[in-house]
């Protein structure tokens, strides 16, 4: 909690946030339901419901609530509503007074997008094919916020590769029926070389990708 604790001792001299404080109070004392109920309680107060660092609070609880009591769970609802409060605190923070703090939250939620992404994309099934490339959007456009010019291309290319093994693995379960995931593969395959015409793995397992099907094919006429 060392991230509230440099903060609130900054804001305690303004003494214009008494509702806020008493949450962060809470959040260092682990009060988690306690400080969601009094930082929504700030959000109702006219001295309060605009400021950024009430704003960048209620984000941080969120947050909080998300990696405490949720462990990371890949649909907390409460990681956007803390994406959202960090967000608009910093719209809110014209002077980038809370900057720091709201980028160092912002960066840690952003990176939990792409875990998720990459853990989604080894365990691929039909109901969750379109999440790894939801959530690795989601990471990029909250890293831009912070680095205009991040370079994302090799985790794109960790990504795809990862997402053409997968695509690959559920084709083969049932080469007739699963069409769509051969074509899937494919074509992230074919987006790793676009990024890297030269990476090996992207190239070998396109071309035996190729290979398989036409054995397979070959394996299917009828004498």
């Amino acid at each position: 909690m060392v991230l509230l604790l440099l903060i609130s001792t900054r804001l305690v001299a303004q003494e214009t946030l008494p509702i806020t404080n008493k949450a962060v109070q809470q959040c260092q004392e682990n009060n988690l339901a306690g400080a969601e109920a009094t930082i929504l309680e700030a959000m109702l107060s006219s001295d309060e419901a605009e400021h950024p660092y009430a704003w960048f609070v209620k984000g941080y609880i969120y947050k909080e609530i998300y990696k405490q009591v949720e462990n990371k769970a890949p649909n907390s609802e409460n990681r956007e509503l803390a994406v959202e409060s960090i967000l608009y605190s910093i719209d809110l923070d014209k002077q980038k007074t809370y900057w720091d703090n709201n980028k160092s939250a912002l960066e840690f939620l952003a990176i939990t997008y792409f875990n998720d992404a990459a853990e989604l994309s080894r365990s691929l099934n039909r109901n969750n094919i379109d999440q790894p490339e939801l959530y690795f959007s989601k990471y990029k456009e909250l890293t831009l916020l912070m680095d205009p010019k991040a370079d994302f291309s090799m985790k794109e290319i960790e990504l795809y590769r990862s997402l053409g093994g997968a695509c690959h693995e559920l084709f083969n379960e049932d080469k007739e029926n699963n069409v769509e995931f051969f074509k899937r593969a494919n074509n992230y395959y074919l987006r790793v070389l676009e990024l890297d015409p030269e990476d090996y793995k992207s190239n070998y397992n396109l071309a035996i990708s190729y290979y398989n099907k036409g054995v397979y094919r070959i394996k299917q006429i009828d004498h």
